[in-house]
């Protein structure tokens, strides 16, 4: 669980998403199978006459740097939901990259928000969980 922030013009809101971080093996997997398709259509390149002096080498540069992009991700926001403070609109993320701040424009009003992780956000929800385990089991 991550705490999302959402800011516009000094005004915050608050939300929270699932993100998901990756294994090494995983990472390097992903990395392997963009790196291996854009080696493939190098092989492929090959065979097409004059061009490929050009193709072969241009798709063996792209394997190397897609599969090094991929590599890098460390994880991903499986999804994720915060209100505008602009419209109140509850918009929703899905399937991204873990970098953060983020820039989307509300489905609402079309204003550009910037989106934030916030740790603070994250803590205070493991504490309420634990709060309410600890509630639970009295």
């Amino acid at each position: 669980m991550v705490g999302i922030v959402c800011t516009l013009d000094g005004r915050r809101s608050l939300g929270r998403g699932l993100s998901r971080l990756y294994s090494s093996s995983e990472r390097f997997g992903r990395a392997l199978k963009a790196g291996g398709l854009w080696l493939l259509v190098a092989f492929l390149a090959v065979f097409v006459p004059v061009l490929h002096f050009i193709l072969v080498p241009l798709f063996i540069l792209l394997s190397l740097v897609f599969g090094v992009s991929i590599w890098i991700e460390k994880g991903e926001l499986v999804e994720g939901e915060f209100i505008c403070p602009n419209c109140n609109h509850l918009n929703r993320l899905e399937h991204e990259s873990d970098d953060w701040p983020k820039q989307r424009r509300c489905s609402g009003c079309s204003f550009l928000l910037t989106i934030s992780a916030d740790s603070s956000v994250e803590q205070t929800e493991k504490l309420s969980l634990a709060k309410g385990i600890d509630s639970v089991s009295q």
